[in-house]
């Protein structure tokens, strides 16, 4: 619980309406160290939330009532690149996808 109060964001996995849990099914395939690396990316920016470059990147600006700017955690990991997706609402950091980036273009991806 204490840990919880010096986080300025806290960061929690975004659920599908049949329960599955994107991010966390993929870090958890990832295994260790690569999911324990990503975490301790995570957690710098629950702790340091508004972080810029080179760790966080906005994808996407709030496009009116309703909506949430749109950001990338940047990770690398053992040579490889990885980014997860996330927004900001009131104190919560969800985290809605992640994926290895294998391009240097961040794919254009349409977001609900």
């Amino acid at each position: 619980m204490e840990e919880s109060i010096s986080k300025k964001v806290i960061a929690e996995f975004f659920r599908t309406e049949a329960g599955n849990e994107p991010v966390r099914d993929y870090l958890k395939a990832l295994g260790r160290p690569v999911s324990s690396e990503i975490g301790a990316d995570i957690g710098t920016v629950e702790r340091c939330w508004k972080l810029g470059k080179p760790l966080v990147d906005q994808l996407r600006k709030a496009s009116g009532s309703g909506t949430e700017p749109i950001y990338e955690v940047r990770h690398t990991v053992v040579g490889k690149e990885y980014r997860t997706l996330f927004f900001v609402f009131k104190n919560r950091m969800v985290l809605t996808h992640i994926f290895q980036k294998t391009t240097q273009k961040t794919l254009n991806l349409k977001l609900k």
